[in-house]
């Protein structure tokens, strides 16, 4: 009851042209079927790749309709114990989660309409399963971002705001290594697709407001207005949300800008990857939801337990909590 309800808004001004936004990013402020927020900036994340390091072992760089079986492979001849001294020093992947896993195998924590947990699901447990497979290429080592900063891991997902402003880097890359940077999708599930996870800034109108139309026009100012949502690029870490903004051409410009070396990404894929982005709502309650899942499915994915079961008593735990909101 505290924001006054854009629809009206969206349908009556004559100046308002929706599908000028990503789809997605539009979404991430419809709530319930009723747009309460438009979108200002938005981040996805991406996989940042070691291109040198591929190169150097003989491996092609992925297409952007890359797989896990892909994404596996390749992590599974990159880890390797380099120096002969007994311990793994060059690894696959750091930073590689459940929630991409699950985002990009058609899953999610759970169901925004019902506001049920979806947890007890095959494809759910074959993302966690996958996940751990993948942790048990690194035999016990733990791998850190410093590792990937002196080139000695091939893949990092990160969000696009998060490479802009990466802490270690530049110096430390210049510092530590010599290798180039390139970015794909994440790669996709069985069941599901090229799916990267992706985090919105929304504006809306208060329910109280005296000056309900020119708050609306100072929304457009922020949140439609091409010459604002350009200057994003330039003073802010996200990408626009505007379509004809955030083409593959300008996002390529800003990134190549911040790239160490000589790095040269060919991001063509970036509209269709925004198109098809997955934008977490995080509701009342969600950070103790995503706290509790998060912690017992680490747990899990350490252990030889039955995934099966641990999801299905955490399925449990979970809709007790989302009853309560």
């Amino acid at each position: 009851g505290m924001l006054e309800s854009l629809d009206t808004y969206m349908q009556t001004d004559p100046d308002f042209n929706q599908s000028r936004y990503f789809s997605t990013t539009l979404n991430a402020g419809n709530i319930y079927d009723q747009q309460y927020a438009l979108p200002y900036e938005s981040s996805p994340t991406l996989m940042f790749v070691n291109k040198t390091l591929l190169e150097e072992n003989g491996i092609e760089i992925p297409n952007v309709n890359w797989t896990w079986d892909d994404f596996y492979a390749i992590c599974e001849k990159l880890t390797v114990d380099t120096d002969d001294d007994g311990e793994i020093d060059q690894f696959g992947e750091y930073g590689y989660t459940w929630e991409n896993a699950l985002s990009s195998n058609g899953q999610a924590l759970f169901d925004e309409k019902s506001m049920k947990s979806t947890l007890q699901n095959e494809d759910v447990y074959s993302a966690i399963e996958f996940v751990r497979k993948l942790n048990l290429l690194n035999r016990g080592q733990n791998v850190t971002s410093e590792m990937f900063d002196k080139g000695k891991v091939a893949f990092c997902p990160m969000m696009f705001s998060e490479y802009r402003t990466y802490k270690p880097y530049p110096w430390s890359v210049k510092k530590y290594s010599n290798f180039e940077w390139e970015c794909l999708p994440m790669p996709a599930g069985p069941s599901g697709y090229n799916a990267s996870q992706m985090d919105s800034l929304l504006c809306g109108i208060s329910k109280m407001s005296s000056k309900k139309k020119m708050a609306w026009e100072f929304l457009k100012l922020l949140c439609y207005d091409e010459t604002t949502q350009e200057s994003l690029f330039k003073y802010s870490q996200g990408v626009s949300v505007l379509k004809n903004v955030s083409t593959s051409k300008n996002v390529t410009k800003y990134i190549q800008e911040d790239a160490p070396l000589d790095s040269s990404y060919n991001l063509e894929f970036f509209d269709d990857m925004m198109e098809q982005a997955i934008t977490i709502k995080k509701l009342d309650g969600y950070d103790q939801l995503y706290s509790m899942a998060d912690s017992e499915i680490r747990r899990v994915i350490g252990t030889n337990e039955d995934i099966e079961s641990a999801m299905q008593n955490l399925n449990d735990e979970l809709n007790i909590l989302l009853e309560k909101q």
